[in-house]
């Protein structure tokens, strides 16, 4: 629908005036983001390509520039994680939960977390099981 083909059969879709230019003006809209994306995509190729880092995070499936560069900026520096329980934690992926035999706890069950870290790396395992599902 958004390719280039879904964009023409779009652009040439005979519709009421009101319709059509508001068509128009989402159309190119969407051609302004498209060009800023392609300003980004560069960018982050550039910063990439300056660190050993990015290119060992790229090298786990799934895991592109943009992912790649948001896990190290949240991330900053591993040192300052005493462990890889703390990181996990600080990402979000480990649950605190305080349920013995019959007692459920009824705080909120997870630790303080970046939640553009835990979207990104989520995100990036959903790829991978996509990715596997399509081999």
């Amino acid at each position: 629908m958004f390719g280039v083909e879904g964009l023409e059969k779009q652009a040439g879709l005979e519709l009421p005036e009101s319709s059509s230019k508001a068509l128009w003006v989402y159309l190119e809209e969407l051609s302004i983001y498209a060009g800023q994306h392609k300003v980004l995509e560069g960018e982050l190729a550039k910063i990439a390509s300056n660190d050993e880092d990015y290119g060992l995070l790229m090298s786990i499936h799934s895991v592109g520039q943009f992912s790649a560069v948001v896990i190290k900026a949240r991330i900053a520096e591993i040192g300052r994680f005493s462990g890889k329980t703390k990181l996990e934690s600080y990402a979000g992926l480990v649950p605190r939960v305080d349920n013995t035999g019959e007692y459920i706890s009824r705080h909120r069950h997870m630790k303080y977390e970046d939640d553009v870290l835990k979207v990104t790396l989520t995100t990036a395992v959903k790829g991978a099981i996509q990715g596997r599902a399509l081999l």
